[in-house]
């Protein structure tokens, strides 16, 4: 898992305005680079452990609001 997120993450870095990312969130069909990567790994509990990953931190999200497909 560290690999593979940190290849990821690394594939969809990015820096943008205030301005240019609200303007992207309205007219752009895609998520927000930011999300592609945090929004999506934040739901794989492996992602908790290969990062160490605890509560109270910036990246944590709570069990109950991950999203669970199988």
């Amino acid at each position: 898992m560290p690999r593979t997120g940190s290849l990821d993450a690394l594939g969809w870095q990015s820096h943008q305005r205030d301005e240019v990312l609200a303007q992207r969130i309205l007219t752009d069909v895609h998520s927000p680079a930011i999300l592609r990567v945090n929004g999506s790994f934040a739901d794989v509990p492996a992602f908790y452990e290969a990062f160490n990953i605890k509560p109270g931190q910036k990246l944590y999200l709570p069990d109950s609001a991950r999203v669970k497909i199988w």
